[in-house]
C-alpha cells in the first residue's frame, strides 16, 4: 500500500489522533478511495479493481491509527510499526491542512527513524515527504506485486522539518536492461566486484586469468547475446549488476551472478536488483528458479532465502591451479 499527501499548513483545531476501531472498516475505505481519486491517477482500471479488494482485506484486519475531528469522524489514517511507515491516507476534503503531518509526527515521536514507500508517479506525496524531511533511499521498477508502478523508498531520521523547503533528493538508484554498449563497463565492475568478494582465495596471476575467462568484455558480448542483464546506475555511474537467463533444465531460468560495488553496500541496491529480475517476464514464466552461491557467502545466501529460494544441493568442490580445495557453491532454487 502507498501514500497520499498532505501540505505542511496547520492542522484544522480540534483534530486528534487515536487507535482506530474494527467498525470503522468502512470508513478507512471511503478514506482510502477519496485519497487514490485525487492523487492515483496513473493506476489503471483493471489494476485498481484488485489493489482495492486487497485494500478491504487489509482495512479489516489491520491495526490503525486515525486522525478525527471534534465529532470523532476520521479524516486520515495510517499504519505504522517500529522503523516503518506502511500506510498514510488522508480524505480528499482535507487534504491540505496539516493532518498527515500531524500523522507523520505521531509516528516519528516513538521511533529513531522511519521507513516509507511512495509511489513515484505521485509527486504530490514525494513532494509531501521532502517537506517533512524524508530522504531518497532506494528505487523499484515495480510495486511489491510486480505491477509496473515504480516505488521511490524513502527514509526519515530526525524528527520531521516542518518550515524549511523541500530538500533537493538525492540521487536515485536506477536499474536498467544493459546492452552491448554497457559490455565494457560490465567487464570492469564484473572484475572489481569479483576481486573484492573473492580475490583473497586466489594467487595473483590466477585471479587475473580466472576473470579474464570468466568476465572480460568479450565474455560480456556473449552473454548479452542469450542472457538478460539489468545494471544498477547511481549518478550515472554503475553500482551493480545481476545477470539471469535460460538454465538447463526445461522450464528453469538461472541467476549466474548478482554483485554490487562494495562502497554501495548495505542501501538494498542487491535487494532492488533481485526483486526487478524476479518480477521480470522470463522469470515469472519459469517453474524454477536456480543460483549457486559460495558456501561462506553468508551474506548472499540470506538475501536469496528472504524470497523464498531453498538449499537443493552442492556443486563440485573448487580446485585452484596449484590444487587446493577452495570450497564448492551451494545450489539453492525458488519454486514457483
Amino acid at each position: 500500500m502507498q501514500f497520499e499527501t498532505s501540505s505542511s499548513g496547520a492542522a484544522e483545531p480540534g483534530i486528534r489522533i487515536r487507535p482506530s476501531r474494527l467498525e470503522e472498516a468502512g470508513r478507512m475505505l471511503e478514506i482510502w478511495r477519496s485519497s487514490v481519486a485525487a492523487t492515483h491517477h496513473f493506476v489503471r482500471p483493471d489494476d485498481f479493481e484488485t489493489i482495492e479488494r486487497d485494500t478491504l482485506h487489509y482495512l479489516s484486519n489491520a491495526e490503525l491509527t486515525v486522525a478525527v475531528d471534534e465529532a470523532d469522524m476520521p479524516l486520515a489514517f495510517m499504519s505504522f510499526g517500529p522503523g516503518r511507515l506502511d500506510a498514510l491516507f488522508v480524505d480528499a476534503a482535507h487534504r491540505g491542512k496539516g493532518i498527515g503531518r500531524l500523522l507523520v509526527i505521531h509516528a516519528m515521536e516513538q521511533n529513531a527513524f522511519l521507513d516509507t514507500e511512495v509511489n513515484t508517479d505521485n509527486e504530490q506525496a514525494l513532494q509531501f515527504y521532502r517537506r517533512l524531511g524524508f530522504e531518497e533511499t532506494g528505487y523499484s521498477a515495480t510495486d511489491d506485486d510486480g505491477r509496473p508502478y515504480p516505488i521511490t523508498r524513502m527514509r526519515l531520521t530526525s524528527g520531521p522539518t516542518l518550515d524549511k523547503p523541500p530538500a533537493a533528493p538525492r540521487p536515485l538508484v536506477t536499474i536498467g536492461r544493459a546492452t552491448l554498449e554497457d559490455a565494457e563497463d560490465l567487464g570492469a565492475l564484473a572484475a572489481r566486484t569479483y576481486a573484492d568478494t573473492f580475490g583473497a582465495e586466489f594467487m595473483p596471476d590466477e585471479l587475473e586469468r580466472y576473470l579474464d575467462d570468466t568476465v572480460s568484455v568479450v565474455r560480456w558480448v556473449e552473454y548479452l547475446a542469450h542472457d538478460r542483464v539489468l545494471l544498477a546506475r547511481r549518478d550515472g555511474v554503475s553500482i551493480g549488476f545481476v545477470q539471469f537467463g535460460p538454465g538447463e533444465a526445461a522450464g528453469e531460468v538461472t541467476i549466474h551472478r548478482l554483485y554490487v560495488d562494495r562502497s554501495m553496500h548495505g542501501i538494498g541496491v542487491g535487494t532492488e536488483m533481485l526483486v526487478t529480475a524476479l518480477a521480470d517476464e522470463m522469470v515469472r514464466q519459469a517453474t524454477t528458479v536456480r543460483v549457486e552461491v559460495w558456501e561462506n557467502n553468508h551474506g548472499a545466501r540470506r538475501l536469496y532465502e528472504r524470497f523464498g529460494f531453498r538449499h537443493e544441493g552442492e556443486m563440485e568442490p573448487f580446485v585452484s591451479e596449484t590444487g587446493d580445495i577452495k570450497g564448492y557453491d551451494v545450489v539453492l532454487r525458488l519454486r514457483h
